[in-house]
Order: C-alpha cells, then sequence, then structure tokens
C-alpha cells in the first residue's frame, strides 16, 4: 500500500494535481536539552487543519456547524490524502534538522540543543523542502512545551469519556459523536476545564505542572480536539494519538509503541524525577494500565482519578483496582464528578482549596445551559470526571 501511495504522489507531481498542502504540526514535548518535534503533511480537501486556525475561524467561533456540514468534514478528514517521502525542514534558532515523511505523512524527530532553553511553549518552524504544484512555500509552527525544573507533578490524562463525552464503550453513540460534532458542539464534562487548570497550576496557584493527553483517538481527530481545546478553554498539552490504519501499515515515524502503556512509560522515562498524576476512565482499560504503571514505578504517581462510567459489574473490578493501588500507598479513587476528584486533589495537596470554590462554580455554569443526561453505560449511569 505504500508503494501505491509513492506511485500516486509521482503521477500527481507529474500532472500538478495536488490540492493545496498543509505542514499539520503536532503540540510536543521536550526538555531543555531537547525538543521532540512530530507532525503531517496533508491535500488541505478543505479541512482546517489548524487549532488556532479553527479557533480564530467563523467555524468555530459561531454557534456550531450543522450536523451535516459536520459529517461532510468528518468524511474529508477520514479520507484525507497524506504526502509520503517529502522534505520537511525544522528549524529552533540556530539548529536545523531534516525530516522525511513516511508512507501516512508523518514524521517525527528528535532535536538536540546545543543550549538549554527556557522552560514554556517554545515555537518550531516547519517547511516542506520541494515544490509541488500550487504548494510553494508551504510553513507551519510547532509548538513544544518545556516543564520547568520546579514543576511539581505532571497530569497524564485520558480524553474519551474523562474529559469529552464519546460514549467509547457504545460503538454506535461514539461513531454519531465523532462524525457529528465539532469543536463546540462537543462539551468537555462539567468542571474538567476548571481542575485541569487547578492541577496544571499547583496547589499555590502559581506553577505550571505539564499535561499530557492520551487517547485511542485517531490521528485524523488531532486538529479537531486540539481546536476543541482551544474553544472550551481546556489546558493545552502534547496529544497522542492513535494510527488506526487498518490495511495500510503502521506509521513508521511515529514508531511502533502507540498504546497508552508505552506512551505512558516513555513520559515517565522522559521526565525521571517527576510524578504524574493519572486520570482516566471505566470504561475501558485504564484502571489496568495505571495499574500497571504504579507498580513498574513505585514512588512516581501522585494520585490516579477514575471517572465511572460503567454498570456495576464493571464497578467492582474497578474497585478492586482502586484498593490495590491503595494498598500500595498510591491514592486512587473513583469518582462521580469534577467537583469529587477536586476535593479529594486538595486534600492530597494537589490543587489549592481556593480552586475548589472555583470547580464547583464552573460544574454548575457548564450544566446549567445543556443537562447531561443520565445515558446507560452497561446499565450504569454516565458520571463525570
Amino acid at each position: 500500500m505504500g508503494g501505491a501511495k509513492r506511485l500516486k504522489r509521482r503521477a500527481k507531481k507529474r500532472l500538478g494535481l495536488f490540492d493545496p498542502l498543509q505542514i499539520l504540526p503536532f503540540r510536543g514535548y521536550g526538555t531543555r536539552e531537547c525538543l521532540v518535534v512530530s507532525g503531517r503533511l496533508l491535500e488541505r480537501e478543505g479541512v482546517i487543519h489548524d487549532a488556532d486556525e479553527a479557533a480564530a475561524s467563523e467555524d468555530a467561533t459561531r454557534a456550531s456547524n450543522g450536523r451535516l456540514d459536520n459529517l461532510r468534514a468528518s468524511i474529508r478528514r477520514f479520507r484525507s490524502d497524506e504526502i509520503p517521502d517529502a522534505r520537511i525542514a525544522v528549524r529552533f534558532g540556530p539548529v536545523r534538522q531534516e525530516a522525511v515523511t513516511d508512507e501516512e505523512g508523518f514524521f517525527r524527530l528528535e532535536l538536540p540543543l546545543p543550549e538549554p532553553v527556557e522552560p514554556g511553549w517554545k515555537e518550531v518552524e516547519l517547511e516542506l523542502l520541494e515544490s509541488m504544484a500550487g504548494s510553494e512555500g508551504i510553513r507551519a509552527k510547532a509548538h513544544v512545551f518545556v516543564p520547568p525544573d520546579e514543576a511539581e507533578f505532571g497530569i497524564i490524562s485520558d480524553v474519551d469519556d474523562t474529559v469529552i463525552l464519546t460514549r467509547a464503550t457504545h460503538r454506535l453513540r461514539m461513531i454519531h459523536t465523532v462524525l457529528f460534532n465539532d469543536a463546540r458542539s462537543r462539551k468537555p464534562f462539567p468542571g474538567v476545564a476548571a481542575f485541569y487548570r487547578a492541577l496544571e497550576q499547583g496547589p499555590d496557584g502559581k506553577g505550571i505542572n505539564p499535561i499530557f493527553y492520551v487517547s485511542r483517538s485517531g490521528w485524523n481527530l488531532y486538529d479537531l480536539l486540539d481546536a476543541f481545546f482551544e474553544v472550551q478553554d481546556v489546558p493545552h498539552g502534547p496529544l497522542f494519538l492513535t494510527d488506526i490504519s487498518l490495511i495500510e501499515p503502521k506509521s513508521k515515524a511515529l514508531g511502533e509503541g502507540q498504546d497508552k502503556l508505552t506512551r505512558i512509560r516513555g513520559l515517565l522515562e522522559t521526565y525521571p524525577s517527576l510524578p504524574f498524576v493519572l486520570i482516566g476512565d471505566s470504561g475501558q482499560q485504564d484502571p489496568e494500565v495505571y495499574g500497571t504503571i504504579v507498580r513498574e514505578h513505585p514512588g512516581r504517581i501522585r494520585a490516579v482519578y477514575i471517572r465511572d462510567v460503567t454498570g456495576p459489574r464493571r464497578d467492582q473490578e474497578v474497585r478492586a483496582q482502586m484498593e490495590q493501588l491503595r494498598a500500595l500507598g498510591v491514592p486512587a479513587l473513583a469518582v462521580g464528578d469534577s467537583c469529587e476528584a477536586a476535593r479529594h486533589a486538595v486534600d492530597q495537596g494537589l490543587i489549592g482549596r481556593s480552586a475548589l470554590s472555583l470547580i464547583e462554580e464552573s460544574s454548575r455554569a457548564d450544566e446549567a445551559p445543556e443537562k447531561v443526561s443520565d445515558e446507560s453505560h452497561e446499565g450504569g449511569s454516565t458520571r463525570i470526571l
């Protein structure tokens, strides 16, 4: 399949049939000595593949797109034409390297730095180094986060049914959510944005604790999810998604280990002195994955929060998992809503007590416009974290 894409690329280049190209940069992460930069080269095909552009556009700022508009955009996302074997220049200050896109249009490289950089978000310049019909001068900027040395902890969070209600345990409902909702019509669970901001700021309200999002959603949804964080005021962070190719080979640039467990292990290795808070839901395997991490990395996990979205049978399994983690000395809690998690986080010294009232107020405000209905998940109710 990769060979077919290369033949298609050569034919389109020779005949000048490319749609306008776009470099889609992914939010990256790094240390003061090295930045990890990744992205994808795509034909644009009418979909806005940039969070800043999406947030500034009419589509992101008006009430919401129509359902048919969202469906058409979703179809275009999953029919995207990726550009393999293209050279991308990656520049940060005086440092320059080249990356080559793989069969799925992905690229990734680690950019060693000659001098340590200050913490915070860094802009890395990207440029397509070859001319294709109608696509000269293709550039983009990748944003890479370097945590400060004084960060107290990092946060690793699932996305589906943890930040956003996607009904991942119900296949048809999840597909409906993916196809018919845009960045504005998708809603975070009440209080999530305020709770995550409080975790980001830490107990004194002045910190910059890094947040990382790890999801089983496909990379074709990256622009939609990143725009969602922007318009819903959920703190940005590097977003690790999954190459969901069923027939085509998996991305070589992104590596073999795209599962949640491997991603989390990599983050703990990248930041060996940083403890983490893990947040997920009971719908899939988050309790089991997080339990493995706790056992593999004693002393590294400050707390585990699991949002309860399942029925009694799964609830019993999750309660047993949480009890096992508490027996290992890790505060672990299955919660019903953001406020319950926040109250526990105050007691654990993860957020300031003054943040609790803001989270409670935010939860009430988030619930006011549109009540989140109690959806049945395996006989249980949809609760909130």
